[in-house]
């Protein structure tokens, strides 16, 4: 009897032991994170001749800014928080959007702000939070003006040898430099990408001459190939020759008979 009673004694110290692990180990997993996530940091922005875009400027296909940031290496990141104010300096930044950092499969790390009209500055940082709702500091503050983008008209389409003149239509005397990119769509290569300063104020009509300046990898183009090209609008730009305000056209399609 005395050895029942002692076996008994024991095995209640062991259950009371593991019962209390499991409730500290419960009440662990309970307490809320207290530490925010970093600051994120902005990628920063790229020259508008480089042939890699990075950072912030004109989106591509819809009238937007698009900027982007390096993602948190901290494992509970949860999101990213956009605020943005205008030009306005007695506005204040308000929180415009949640990024989730997980969009499917895909960790989200880039924004396309649709809401802006043409010829207003706008100013972006963003934040990072966590699964505690933990939210970070701001990162570096980052702008962006948006310009009318410019009208092409040829190349385009089905175009006789040789090819001559790129030709589009400017309506605002506000663009002081251009981009002209092109790629050969079927090695999704680009092939010129040309930097030069705008010659005619008083005209609509812009025009240069196909590799005037010899920098295309492809004095002359490939038959029966099909290639695009686009115009990126520069206004004004900062200390490092990076576009402050601009446009990118929609793309235009050819190939050469």
């Amino acid at each position: 009897m005395v050895i029942h009673r002692h076996r008994m004694f024991v095995l209640l110290i062991i259950l009371i032991s593991i019962l209390s692990n499991c409730e500290l180990f419960d009440l662990g997993s309970d307490l809320e994170d207290p530490d925010p996530p970093a600051a994120p940091n902005i990628i920063p922005q790229s020259l508008p001749d480089d042939s890699l875009q990075t950072g912030i400027g004109p989106a591509d296909y819809v009238r937007g800014i698009y900027f982007e940031w390096y993602n948190n290496s901290e494992k509970d990141i949860g999101g990213y928080y956009i605020y943005r104010r205008t030009e306005s300096s007695d506005q204040t930044f308000i929180k415009l959007d949640t990024v989730e950092f997980y969009t499917s499969i895909i960790e989200a790390n880039s924004y396309i702000d649709t809401l802006v009209d043409y010829y207003k500055n706008y100013f972006y940082f963003i934040t990072a939070y966590d699964y505690g709702n933990n939210e970070s500091k701001p990162s570096d503050t980052i702008r962006y003006m948006l310009v009318e983008k410019v009208d092409l008209v040829t190349p385009n389409g089905k175009m006789d040898p040789p090819l001559n003149n790129f030709i589009w239509y400017e309506f605002t005397r506000l663009t002081n430099e251009y981009v002209l990119e092109m790629e050969d769509l079927e090695n999704s290569e680009t092939i010129w990408v040309t930097r030069f300063n705008r010659s005619n104020y008083e005209e609509e009509q812009q025009m240069k001459n196909y590799n005037f300046d010899g920098s295309s990898k492809f004095p002359k183009l490939t038959k029966n190939k099909v290639y695009r090209w686009r115009i990126h609008s520069i206004f004004m730009v900062d200390r490092s020759n990076c576009d402050l305000s601009g446009a990118k056209s929609n793309w235009n399609y050819f190939t050469i008979e």
